[in-house]
């Protein structure tokens, strides 16, 4: 694209220190569609398509043109807060993609070639419509951030445990009722969101996750307003070591109403010999009696 094209549209080309490349701002009045020249710029690094960013788009794409995969030096791209329902599969095709953002859409799945993107490290798919997680997240191997916030997420797959680079994992405002037990093989987790869902129990495994911060910082840990019972939320919010303390108390506690219930049934046991004892005993009282009641009878016919 030349100067004069994008002088025309409004259009600048900066150098992104952040990212270390450069960066086409979208933005103008005159802008009501992507410029097919856009996807001639084969040097692009990072691409800002979000209408609600400083430097974006003044409408929203209910699409992404397919044309996007000529950009194969792509390593940002940015689509937060537009109408899309699908990414086509070219986005997979950009083999050098670092982050993507796709946050604020109306997504419910991915394309099946999604795996391919194997230099994907940061992916925001926060406020989407997913009811699953996409197996194919569970196959990219440098994913390090992955945000899932504000979907209707009822269950993880166990396979998340093969994500051996993921270290942020936001799943806050989901429907979740329970968590993997595999969960517990990702002990390189260092932030997990999991508030606001519908826990009532965590796997035995959890406490596997020692590096999970649970400070009082907005990246710590968060697993508040949630029906937990096993461990209650008071427990859980405090991190994996009172969990574990938290369980062993449990199992204390139950040994001890374990032994207490023996004792009980030992006492009902003995309560009920000694009923049986004082029954037979007063039978044979009473056998007693009626023997030498006849005896007497006896010895008065002889008189």
């Amino acid at each position: 694209m030349t100067a004069a094209v994008l002088k025309q549209l409004q259009l600048r080309m900066e150098f992104d220190p952040r990212f270390d490349g450069k960066k086409l701002k979208l933005k103008g009045k005159e802008l009501n569609r992507i410029p097919s020249d856009v996807f001639n710029m084969i040097d692009l690094q990072i691409l800002d398509m979000s209408p609600t960013r400083e430097a974006s788009l003044l409408f929203s794409l209910t699409a992404v043109p397919i044309n996007i995969n000529r950009l194969q030096n792509l390593r940002v791209l940015i689509l937060d807060t537009n109408k899309l329902k699908i990414l086509p599969p070219e986005v997979a095709e950009l083999q050098h993609l670092e982050k993507l953002a796709a946050s604020n859409n109306l997504l419910t799945s991915l394309p099946a070639s999604f795996a391919s993107l194997t230099e994907l490290s940061t992916l925001h798919l926060a406020n989407n419509k997913f009811r699953a997680l996409p197996p194919q997240l569970c196959r990219l191997p440098r994913l390090g951030f992955l945000d899932m916030s504000c979907n209707k997420l009822t269950t993880l797959p166990d396979d998340i445990c093969n994500l051996i680079s993921l270290q942020v994992f936001l799943l806050a405002y989901n429907r979740l009722g329970s968590l993997p037990e595999r969960l517990g093989e990702m002990t390189w987790l260092r932030t997990l969101w999991l508030g606001n869902n519908k826990l009532t129990y965590l796997p035995e495994s959890f406490t596997n996750l020692e590096n999970l911060d649970w400070g009082e910082y907005y990246t710590s840990s968060n697993i508040n307003d949630n029906p937990l019972q096993d461990p209650p939320v008071n427990v859980a919010s405090n991190g994996t070591q009172r969990i574990s303390e938290w369980r062993e108390e449990q199992l204390k506690l139950k040994g001890l109403w374990e032994a207490e219930m023996r004792r009980r049934e030992d006492a009902r046991s003995q309560e009920e010999e000694r009923a049986q004892e004082e029954e037979r005993r007063q039978r044979e009282l009473m056998l007693e009696a009626e023997r030498k009641r006849q005896e007497r009878m006896r010895e008065d016919e002889r008189k």
